[in-house]
């Protein structure tokens, strides 16, 4: 479907495709204020890369102490997609937790053996043998949610997919919903006016459907600035780009500004025809920039 959509585009929007694809060049081309501190993990050493690319590691920032001590730090393939080897580790004083955010851990994980917080060199190491793999990994803070919303653990995803009618033409947010994990795995699919997807598989607990609930009402009454924010900068965010018809963004719906995660090029089409089936269309909430 995207491609045969793109057939049209200029170089069929490869330079933009390219871009999107690789995580750590395009959090380098955004903005400081929609982005989080980064490193680019990898096994090669004495090789120039751009700006937030480690190099060998010769310093580590202040903020990987910190964020190992509080809220964790982050690490997911450079070019990954579907949450795959999305993993959140924090030093709890006495050993390194670890959490898969997308994906369960297998429960012969093996476990970190430092008994100091993970310099970047060893996290990745032990990331790899996690993910029984050697590619390079970006990684960055743990990033929590506005408390203009409801708690959640993790972070709530706003995702929001913008589009541009032709190379010249203006960009458009055309869909954006919350992806809000409840409890005990749950989670749910919300717009941004407060409808949810109905769950196709077993049904919500008390304690899932009490979440959701608050999650609804919440946004019912009006998406809070936090979401508003991340429509908005996903919209600039297409501006900068290559030419390309679609795209969706991944936002964490921090404050005093969104943070990006990632940008995709090729995502799946499920969850927006289901909304578009609802006759959702968050005409409230689209933001139409010129560029």
């Amino acid at each position: 479907m995207h491609a045969k959509r793109r057939q049209h585009w200029p170089d069929q929007c490869r330079p933009a495709l390219q871009l999107l694809a690789d995580k750590a060049a395009l959090l380098a081309c955004t903005p400081e204020r929609w982005r989080a501190p980064f490193r680019l993990l990898h096994l090669q050493q004495n090789t120039h890369q751009p700006h937030g690319i480690d190099e060998g590691y010769p310093e580590i920032p202040n903020w990987w102490w910190e964020a190992l001590r509080a809220e964790g730090v982050v690490l997911k393939p450079q070019r990954g997609h579907a949450g795959r080897g999305v993993i959140r580790f924090r030093w709890s004083g006495l050993a390194l937790e670890q959490q898969a955010l997308f994906r369960r851990l297998p429960a012969d994980a093996p476990h970190a053996a430092e008994a100091e917080p993970p310099s970047p060199a060893q996290l990745l190491a032990h990331w790899h043998r996690l993910c029984r793999s050697e590619e390079p990994a970006l990684a960055a803070p743990y990033l929590c949610h506005s408390t203009e919303l409801p708690a959640a653990d993790p972070a709530v995803v706003v995702r929001v997919i913008t589009t541009r009618p032709s190379p010249e033409g203006p960009v458009a947010v055309r869909q954006a919903w919350l992806e809000v994990p409840l409890c005990d795995g749950a989670v749910a699919f919300i717009s941004a006016d407060g409808v949810s997807l109905p769950n196709p598989g077993e049904a919500l607990t008390a304690a899932q459907q009490d979440a959701l609930d608050r999650w609804t009402q919440q946004l019912k009454n009006g998406a809070p600035p936090c979401v508003r924010a991340c429509l908005e900068a996903a919209a600039a965010m297409h501006q900068r780009l290559p030419a390309i018809d679609q795209v969706a963004w991944d936002w964490i719906p921090a404050s005093p500004e969104p943070l990006l995660l990632e940008g995709n090029g090729g995502f799946g089409l499920l969850v927006p025809q289901l909304f578009a089936r609802q006759k959702q269309q968050p005409c409230s909430l689209e933001t139409r920039l010129n560029p």
